[in-house]
């Protein structure tokens, strides 16, 4: 027999564990960024580029670009000079070393701008006509200014000032253009999630900031017309949100009418837009009437003198009581009574054709002097009376001045 002595099993510790090794650092002037945070643009990357550039994006996460730097450094004296003093540099497993710096501003805004910078030359894509223009064009400015990006600068300023009509004839354009898009809607929804005005018109109230911040002068006169015939509770945000419960009247608030950004105008903008409102209708009442009741005086060829009898109907601004839109935009009255053939104003008024004719001539003349007058009207110009009358405008109307 053998003699078995019991041995207990020895536990087997587990291996000591050792805290990680911390990933190794980036060579200095080098910088590393974890690949779930950084966002290639699709766009705005090019494999042969030799800058890299990050910016947030409005989720946290950070858009990265690859671009060639030259036509950055050519258009901006500053952002030359962040990209040669910079000694920051960006890697990655398909490139090394890459010169990198980082823009504060938001990566929609610099996508716009790296876009419209390094296609400075191109002809412009006005695709973005309607709504989408005002804030397109704040974002890049805003960049462009910051970083004096002149040549950028100017060329998107022509672009907004083309957006606006900047004579009479350009804004009858306007006008049929829009009034052909409202045409076509035939119910109660929008096309394509826009309404009549995104289309062809851009909104007064954002216009109208986005030129005074950016000394954008050129189009002040039109844009506060174009507000100013907006009635005050055609609201902007109650369109596009009408689950608030706002439910203003149809008569005015249907797809095809014009609102604002009421909520955006200062204190001082609303002032200037109803005292230009009120002088462009004190003007036609004190220059265009008088002059229509004394020339049909001594053109009329009715023997009985029928005509006089209405005339005050040629010249109310005001010739539906529900006729908001027209009561407030004198530009468009005079267009629609007077722009047409003689013998329907013949029918219309019952005047007779010397007369009908005067009416036409001198409604017709009165819009191209209003139009020329709104940068006084709107106190973009300063006169030195509240509204100066053209020596031009005196003689069509047969007025001496006082």
């Amino acid at each position: 027999m053998y003699d078995l002595e019991y041995i207990p099993r020895i536990a087997r510790r587990p291996p000591q564990r050792t805290r990680a090794k911390p990933p190794p650092k980036p060579p200095s002037r080098s910088v590393s960024r974890r690949s779930d945070t950084v966002c290639r643009h699709k766009a705005l990357w090019k494999d042969d580029g030799d800058l890299a550039i990050t910016a947030l994006m409005s989720d946290g996460r950070t858009q990265l670009f690859r671009v060639h730097q030259q036509p950055l450094m050519d258009n901006s004296v500053i952002l030359r000079d962040m990209i040669q003093y910079t000694d920051k540099f960006i890697n990655s497993k398909t490139f090394k070393d890459l010169r990198w710096i980082e823009l504060p501003e938001d990566a929609g805004d610099v996508a716009n701008f790296l876009r419209e910078t390094l296609n400075l030359e191109a002809p412009y894509d006005d695709s973005l006509k309607g709504m989408g223009l005002t804030d397109f064009v704040r974002g890049i400015l805003r960049v462009a200014t910051k970083y004096q990006a002149n040549s950028l600068v100017d060329k998107l300023r022509a672009v907004y000032i083309s957006a606006w009509p900047q004579t009479l004839d350009q804004w009858d354009e306007e006008e049929d253009s829009f009034d052909e898009i409202a045409f076509n809607f035939s119910d109660d929804q929008p096309i394509d999630g826009r309404f009549a005005e995104d289309w062809a018109l851009q909104e007064p109230v954002a216009a109208i900031r986005l030129a005074q911040e950016f000394n954008i002068p050129e189009i002040l006169p039109t844009a506060f017309y174009h507000l100013s015939r907006i009635p005050l509770h055609n609201d902007w945000l109650t369109r596009r949100f009408q689950g608030a419960g706002i439910s203003p009247p149809p008569m005015y608030f249907s797809m095809y009418s014009l609102t604002a950004r009421w909520d955006l105008l200062s204190p001082d903008d609303r002032t200037l837009m109803v005292l230009g409102r009120e002088q462009i209708m004190t003007y036609l009442v004190d220059n265009w009437v008088p002059a229509v009741m004394h020339n049909c005086s001594i053109v009329c060829q009715d023997p009985d003198y029928t005509c006089q009898l209405h005339l005050p109907a040629v010249t109310t601004l005001c010739p539906f009581a529900d006729d908001e839109a027209t009561r407030i935009d004198p530009l468009r009255l005079l267009r629609r009574n007077f722009a047409r053939p003689i013998e329907r104003i013949k029918r219309t008024y019952h005047l007779c054709n010397a007369c009908a004719e005067e009416c036409q001539r001198l409604a017709l003349d009165a819009r191209v002097h209003v139009w020329k007058m709104l940068p006084q009207f709107f106190r973009i110009v300063q006169a030195e009376t509240d509204v100066v009358l053209p020596d031009a405008f005196l003689e069509v109307f047969g007025l001496d001045r006082v």
